[in-house]
């Protein structure tokens, strides 16, 4: 086995352990967005 196969597998595996982490960020940042997008509309609609 050559040294640089070995370096890739390492790599691969550290982008692996770490997608689940960015996924989880991803999806907070985007719930909280529609949250926040879901106060505004409220906000208008109940505006007189």
């Amino acid at each position: 086995m050559r040294p640089d196969t070995v370096q890739d597998k390492s790599s691969q595996q550290d982008a692996c352990a770490a997608s689940p982490s960015a996924l989880i960020h991803f999806a907070y940042a985007f719930r909280s967005a529609c949250c926040y997008a879901i106060q505004v509309e409220h906000r208008t609609r109940n505006a007189p």
